[in-house]
């Protein structure tokens, strides 16, 4: 039996898929409610990761059986694979780690240089933390990030593709959040 749209996809000729919201995986391990919480949900932030983890590599090869380079690109999610592993210079599970690089071409980040509250040119103030776990998790490892931050003022524009370039990634700047002009 089939997987319903991926297999669709994958008849279509397309061989990847950009996945969005692969960062509720932290809601489920880390905001959930306890009346929200049911028999079978992620016990932790750590569970909730690897699930989220092999939920992506699992798609991914069942894919690669009708399209063998087929990869996935998450949406977020940059730290799936610190918390899946709760940090630490050596991986906890490595196979998984492998697994996950190997089946994604690329991953997405949203929000990245200019934070904030705004819908659109909040101030410069990039996430650090973040910056630096896509440039050791994914870049190390040869996987593209490509960023997009919601700023549409020229010299803004500016800072960002320089502030993005500069840390090794591909810079989009949307000019709003409908994402619906390029």
């Amino acid at each position: 039996e089939g997987t319903g749209w991926l297999d669709q996809v994958v008849a279509q000729g397309f061989d990847s898929a950009y996945l969005d919201i692969v960062d509720a995986f932290y809601f489920w391990g880390e905001e959930v409610s306890p009346d929200q919480f049911q028999l079978g949900d992620p016990v932790d932030l750590q569970d909730s990761a690897q699930r989220m983890i092999d939920f992506v590599v699992a798609l991914t090869l069942h894919a690669r059986q009708t399209s063998p380079l087929f990869f996935a690109i998450p949406q977020n999610g940059a730290f799936v694979l610190n918390d899946s592993d709760f940090g630490g210079s050596v991986p906890v599970d490595p196979a998984r780690r492998t697994a996950y690089l190997d089946a994604i071409g690329a991953i997405g980040i949203e929000d990245t240089y200019f934070v904030g509250d705004l819908d659109e040119n909040n101030a410069f103030d990039p996430d650090l933390e973040k910056v630096d776990t896509l440039k050791l998790d994914y870049l190390a490892a040869g996987v593209p990030v490509f960023v997009v931050d919601y700023v549409n003022e020229p010299a803004k524009i500016a800072q960002f593709h320089s502030e993005a370039l500069d840390d090794g990634f591909i810079p989009y700047a949307a000019l709003s959040r409908d994402l619906d002009v390029l």
